[in-house]
């Protein structure tokens, strides 16, 4: 006999399952474009970018850093009310309509499962900020954070 659990997870789709938020905790959170895909870049990228900017201008959630690479977006974020996934949708709503605006040929843009992580340690908070900065440098896209046009490293030092 499966306990309660077991049979959640294995009679469930992962679609079904229920993400847990707790409001006022910080999060690290990845979106993949579709197929993970090279698409995120030029126009595409300083669309996402806008849309991230206007979430932290207007909507009071706090999203400490961020960068948009070629196949994905990192945040790290804390919603002011726990629910990431309406900053995600917000994110790739708004920016899905404006791709498809200016791009119409413009098929899938993302992937639509996402990727979340408590960080419940200061360290574990100031880990994930530099590993967000320095992706690009890591993945040899440019030699400096501040080279990437699409991070958070730019509205940093404002």
């Amino acid at each position: 006999m499966l306990s309660a659990f077991a049979y959640l997870i294995r009679y469930t789709s992962m679609s079904k399952l229920r993400r847990w938020q707790i409001p006022g905790e910080v999060y690290h959170v990845s979106i993949r474009a579709w197929k993970k895909l090279p698409i995120l870049n030029g126009e595409t990228a300083n669309i996402i970018a806008q849309e991230i900017l206007r979430l932290v201008d207007c909507d009071g959630t706090c999203i400490f850093s961020w960068v948009v690479m070629p196949t994905h977006v990192h945040l790290l974020v804390q919603p002011k009310d726990g629910q990431i996934g309406r900053i995600i949708q917000l994110i790739k709503g708004r920016s899905s309509r404006f791709i498809r605006k200016s791009n119409p040929s413009v098929g899938e843009i993302w992937e639509k499962r996402y990727h979340d992580r408590r960080l419940r340690h200061s360290s574990e908070i100031s880990e994930i900020d530099e590993y967000i900065i320095m992706n690009p440098v890591r993945a040899g896209l440019c030699k400096s954070p501040e080279d990437w046009p699409w991070s958070s490293i730019h509205r940093k030092w404002e």
